[in-house]
C-alpha cells in the first residue's frame, strides 16, 4: 500500500492512483497528500464526506456555488422581457 499512516507522497498518488483511492475508500481516516514535505490536500472517502455533510452542514455566507445554486428568492428576476444586466443594477444599487 501506499499510504502509510494517513499520508501518502504525491508522486505516489500520480503513479498508483488507484491503488491510493481504493486504500482511501477503505480508510475511515482522512489522507493527507505531501509534495515537497509540505501538505497540500486532504482525501477522504465519499461515504465519510457523505455523512460529515449530513450531520455537520456548513453555514454559507450567501457567496460561493451554493449561492449560485439556491440563490435566494430576492435576487431572482421574474419580469418577462426584460433588461438583465438593467435589474442586476437596480439591486446593487
Amino acid at each position: 500500500m501506499y499510504i502509510v499512516e494517513n499520508t501518502v507522497s504525491v508522486s505516489d498518488l500520480r503513479k498508483h492512483t488507484i491503488d491510493v483511492m481504493k486504500g482511501v475508500a477503505r480508510s475511515s481516516k482522512p489522507v493527507v497528500v505531501f509534495s515537497r514535505s509540505k501538505p497540500k490536500i486532504v482525501l477522504i472517502s465519499y461515504q465519510n464526506y457523505a455523512a460529515n455533510e449530513e450531520s455537520e452542514r456548513p453555514i454559507h455566507s450567501g457567496r460561493g456555488a451554493d449561492f449560485f445554486i439556491n440563490t435566494p428568492e430576492k435576487f431572482l428576476i421574474h419580469k418577462k422581457g426584460c433588461d438583465a444586466v438593467k435589474e442586476i443594477r437596480k439591486l446593487r444599487d
